[in-house]
């Protein structure tokens, strides 16, 4: 979920800080927009797969899938064949996807000196195209927007518009390539003005491990390039590259109830001020299949933030609820 930074004044007292230091915590809080919803989100869909079929496949054991990955096969048209049967059928490539969820943060305004405690309410659509354009290769286009509600820092609600387009290589059945790029704007809310643009490419390399019929490790590399605009004066100081490496256990627990166990380290660059960070996030997802193409996820987050900035030093713990659908189209 989205936490947005506050204005300077609202988290430090004045007495502690100098013109050096506001200048400082103003880059620092511009950064973390970043940090926020479209990261988040493009965490949470794995970008290797984008939409990977979570919510189709929620209701089969993992060794299902694995299974049905190493004896269908499937031609460069897109048809799945049921070598079984000979039936053909062809599979869906478009998608409209759906959310909405209450995140409750304990630091929502990302600060090392006072915790805030806060609850933000989001809700986005999107669709998805994912044709096949060879027998392992898929074309992604996706558009989404969405908004985001605070319960007490009105002030700080938004909108977001993103539109992203890149491919997808299958390489084997466990192992998939991912180049994406990506476009994000937010705009303030009830205003409409836009305040902070997002600009990038995301390379991303993950592979399965499968333990047994019902579990299974992912191993994700992925590395990020941003172009960001934001502020009155459209200041840069927020672009940077991202490099991460995480790992991700799932496991069945019921027919209709799956886990997720993860752990992410991600070290940003910034190339337009003197500023790294290390930042560090231990997740949990508990997903229930209402029906196979509606989850209702429970998700607990832990971020902690090291910085060469010192008001960029935080640790934040979030807990809440979604319930999202990913339908197919045509």
């Amino acid at each position: 979920m989205l936490s947005i930074a506050s204005p300077i004044h609202s988290v430090v007292a004045k007495p502690i800080l100098n013109d050096n230091d506001i200048k400082q915590m103003e880059a620092s809080n511009l950064s973390n927009i970043e940090n926020t919803e479209e990261k988040s989100s493009r965490n949470s869909q794995d970008l290797g797969a984008p939409i990977e079929l979570s919510v189709v496949k929620s209701q089969k054991r993992y060794s299902d899938i694995f299974e049905s990955e190493n004896y269908e096969d499937k031609d460069e048209l897109g048809n799945l064949v049921e070598l079984q049967t000979g039936e053909s059928k062809k599979e869906p490539s478009v998608y409209l996807s759906a959310s909405m969820g209450f995140m409750s943060n304990k630091n929502v305004l990302f600060s090392p000196l006072k915790p805030i405690e806060e609850g933000v309410f989001s809700t986005s659509v999107g669709v998805n195209a994912i044709p096949k354009i060879g027998k392992n290769l898929r074309l992604l286009i996706g558009i989404n927007q969405g908004s985001i509600r605070y319960s007490k820092f009105r002030a700080l609600s938004l909108d977001f518009k993103n539109i992203s387009t890149g491919l997808i290589w299958e390489a084997n059945p466990r192992t998939t390539l991912s180049l994406i790029g990506f476009g994000t704007a937010l705009y303030s809310f009830p205003a409409n003005k836009k305040f902070f643009s997002d600009l990038g490419v995301i390379t991303n390399v993950r592979h399965n491990i499968p333990i047994n019929q019902d579990m299974q490790i992912s191993i994700t590399a992925q590395s990020e390039s941003h172009a960001t605009t934001s502020g009155s004066n459209f200041s840069t100081a927020s672009s940077h590259y991202s490099h991460s490496i995480g790992t991700n256990l799932k496991a069945v627990l019921l027919p209709n109830l799956n886990a997720d166990l993860g752990y992410r380290i991600r070290f940003d660059d910034y190339s337009q001020q003197r500023r790294n960070d290390i930042n560090n996030q231990v997740s949990l997802k508990l997903e229930y299949a209402i029906s196979p193409q509606m989850l209702l996820s429970y998700i607990a987050n832990y971020d902690f933030n090291r910085s060469s900035n010192r008001f960029s030093n935080y640790g934040a713990f979030s807990t809440g609820f979604e319930l999202s659908t990913l339908m197919p189209l045509f």
